[in-house]
């Protein structure tokens, strides 16, 4: 196969199969009739149209517009084919945050690691080679490869599975984490150990490393790039480990605290650590350009530190304690983290939760109050607002484009808009739920919530910056997860059939042209489902059940959503998850059994 022809066509195979001529007249539908246009009438003003002139036309156009404009003729045929318009279009769908964890996916990979990646949907050769040995750190190149991947398994109806047992039963795993690249696997279990398994190209996964505890581990995550990992057990002691060229983990550093160390976090780009403690301190640990870590401020308060959040751009950090106050610091351009501002609230703060864009904050407290600070131009925080809730506060929620905020409590959520004059207005519409989780889409024109009855809706903005309410999964009586595809332009909500019923049901929904969000597929398992996910490209679905079954559900070429395949288990399962790459699943049962499943194309 050197070319994919088919709804999501890719067209820059090197080499094409041989195709029909096209006639010296092209016909498109337009308002229901069919109009016919000769190709030389318009020969002359499109070649007057440079690449570069043809790669902006396209780049204000949908994946659908292009795939039409294709069939006009043969000039826009080549130019969409030679400029990946298609695949360009496509990626443009996802959120930036998201485009540049797809981006960073591909650049980790060697060239026989992209081969293989692909290699497992198809076996033309021609394809594979040309895909291969291009620049990766090429502005269209990811875009290029994902959509290659993605139209290839939209081909299969069904998935051969190749599932590898990483961990047995006996070692009572309690969670399993890939890192960001896909390539290593940590996993720890009720007791003092941590274990670090690395993927050869072979496809097999050997353990690369054992952490051991004087106590039990409370915590353990990789930083965002993989290149480190953090382990946090109830000793008070934290450990850093930095991955080695030769593919060993070598410690790092070892940051000590002296009453009860809680889960440490690293900035968005892995360069700083965060842990906070019941000693009423929280540090912070930066790597130098040498590799070694070392510790940069210790933030004082006079309480328990119980939460430390960088914001997205890692430049801000806000702790927040039970002595009533939330700190932020900054990054100085020496290095330093210099104190900003201290938030007072009248009662403990219990969330403090900065903006997509880093430029706002909002935090919660027991005295039922959230207040809004936003950054200034001379890089000092101000107070622009603040909010008196009649119930407990939950969790607050931005939008992905930081222009909405929702407010859960246990009382019906509240959404709040920013001003002209950079205030936090709360926006006339409240939903008509208690609503116990709210979720943004990712392009933050949609919000959907889950009540703690089960119920769901979702609610969409108008043009007028309204919001319209829609009743969803009808077909879940009791809904227990719910979330956007990556894209925005799918929602999965899973559950139970009804209250009394054994059986679990996943829904997921499309948003149409006009809006309205209208009911794809419907998959049943024989228990409750209680986690239902996106795979990173947005097209396949992985459902979890107590049946002991995760099941993925994909979308065809035409956009029809079937079940492929189902990964089956001993015991009841604890979780499942998509791999960054969307080629493997991994999985942990309650026996503490860890799993991990390539996904491949049947025979």
């Amino acid at each position: 196969m050197n070319s994919i022809n088919n709804k999501l066509e890719i067209t820059d195979s090197p080499s094409p199969p041989p195709e029909q001529a096209q006639s010296a007249t092209t016909t498109v539908i337009h308002a229901g009739r069919c109009v016919t246009v000769p190709d030389r009438q318009i020969d002359s003003l499109l070649h007057l149209l440079s690449t570069t002139s043809y790669s902006l036309i396209f780049r204000y156009l949908s994946l659908r517009d292009i795939h039409r404009l294709k069939q006009v003729c043969t000039h826009f045929r080549d130019a969409i084919k030679s400029d990946n318009a298609l695949a360009k279009a496509w990626f443009r769908r996802f959120p930036l945050s998201h485009q540049y964890q797809l981006r960073k996916t591909i650049t980790t990979k060697s060239n026989q690691q992209v081969h293989d990646w692909l290699g497992s949907f198809t076996n033309d050769k021609a394809l594979l080679t040309s895909l291969t040995h291009l620049q990766k750190t090429g502005a269209s190149v990811p875009a290029l490869l994902f959509f290659t991947k993605t139209v290839l398994m939209s081909q299969y109806k069904t998935f051969k599975l190749d599932t590898k047992t990483i961990i047995e039963r006996n070692y009572q795993a309690r969670s399993a984490t890939l890192s960001d690249d896909g390539r290593h696997l940590m996993v720890f279990n009720s007791h003092s150990t941590v274990k670090i398994f690395g993927h050869q190209d072979d496809g097999s996964w050997p353990e690369k490393k054992l952490i051991t505890h004087d106590s039990s581990i409370s915590s353990a995550i990789f930083s965002p790039d993989s290149q480190h990992l953090v382990t946090a057990s109830q000793d008070d002691m934290a450990t850093i480990f930095g991955l080695g060229s030769d593919g060993s983990w070598e410690l790092k550093a070892t940051i000590k605290h002296r009453r009860n160390l809680m889960s440490p976090t690293f900035s968005p780009d892995g360069r700083h650590l965060v842990t906070n403690s019941n000693d009423r301190t929280a540090q912070v640990h930066s790597r130098n350009d040498s590799g070694s870590w070392e510790q940069k401020v210790i933030i004082r308060h006079h309480d328990i530190v119980t939460s430390a959040t960088f914001s997205f751009d890692g430049r801000h950090l806000a702790t927040i304690s039970d002595d009533k106050t939330a700190h932020i610091h900054s990054l100085s351009n020496t290095g330093s983290w210099e104190q900003k501002a201290i938030i007072c609230h009248h009662d403990a703060v219990t969330s403090a939760t900065f903006s997509p864009d880093g430029r706002h904050l909002v935090t919660a407290s027991d005295d039922h109050k959230i207040k809004f600070h936003s950054l200034k131009d001379d890089e000092s925080w101000e107070e622009t607002g603040s909010s008196h809730h009649r119930c407990p506060l939950l969790k607050a929620s931005f939008s992905t484009d930081s222009r909405h905020l929702v407010i859960t409590t246990y009382d019906k959520p509240k959404i709040y808009g920013k001003a002209a004059d950079g205030s936090w207005v709360q926006i006339s519409h409240r939903a008509d739920v208690e609503s116990a989780t709210v979720s943004f889409s990712p392009d933050g024109r949609h919000w959907v919530t889950v009540n703690r009855y089960g119920e769901s809706q979702i609610y969409s903005e108008n043009a007028d910056e309204s919001w319209r309410q829609q009743i969803i999964f009808r077909n879940i009586s009791r809904v227990v997860s719910v979330s956007f595809s990556p894209d925005g332009r799918y929602v999965v909500g899973a559950g139970s059939t009804s209250f009394n019923s054994i059986f679990g049901t996943v829904c997921i929904y499309g948003r149409e042209a006009n809006g309205f969000w209208i009911r794809k597929a419907i998959i049943s398992h024989k228990q409750e489902v209680f986690l239902a996910s996106f795979s990173p490209d947005g097209r396949h679905v992985l459902t979890t059940s107590k049946d002991k079954t995760t099941k993925i559900i994909g979308q065809q070429t035409r956009g029809t959503w079937v079940e492929k395949a189902i990964i089956s288990h001993d015991s009841p399962l604890l979780t499942a998850t998509f791999s960054r790459d969307g080629s493997h699943v991994f999985t942990v049962t309650e026996e503490g059994t860890v799993k991990i499943t390539e996904l491949r194309k049947k025979d």
